[in-house]
């Protein structure tokens, strides 16, 4: 955890968006880091592994800790469980937002279900 970004040169440079609050620091929760990342990209690992039925934990607490802060909902569910069918789901970039319910129509193996359009049935 603190070891693979202190370690990975790929993570070389990249410090958390902090900003001055009360005599002290916080995380900057309206920095692109999660007004973009979080819901373009995090939740698209989710979706496809949620497609493919794995638990993910870590990804659950970190939407669960994020969105709490950011004033969103991803995710509902505890760590292991969540789904990503919070009332702001259908605003990421993962499958199920575009129509995929299963993995195989994400892969392409069989076509989408019309009647299965988007998170709870809403379409994008």
């Amino acid at each position: 955890t603190k070891g693979v970004f202190s370690t990975n040169p790929g993570y070389a440079g990249f410090r958390c968006p902090m900003k001055e609050e009360g005599g002290g620091w916080v995380p900057d929760f309206n920095n692109r880091y999660f007004t973009e990342d979080i819901p373009e990209s995090f939740a698209i690992y989710k979706g496809i592994a949620e497609l493919a039925g794995y638990s993910t934990p870590m990804i659950d607490r970190c939407f669960l800790w994020a969105q709490a802060h950011m004033g969103k909902e991803y995710v509902t569910g505890t760590p292991g469980n969540c789904k990503l069918n919070g009332k702001d789901a259908m605003s990421t970039k993962a499958p199920q937002a575009f129509g995929f319910a299963t993995l195989k129509e994400f892969l392409g193996i069989t076509p989408p279900s019309a009647a299965k359009l988007g998170i709870n049935g809403f379409g994008r």
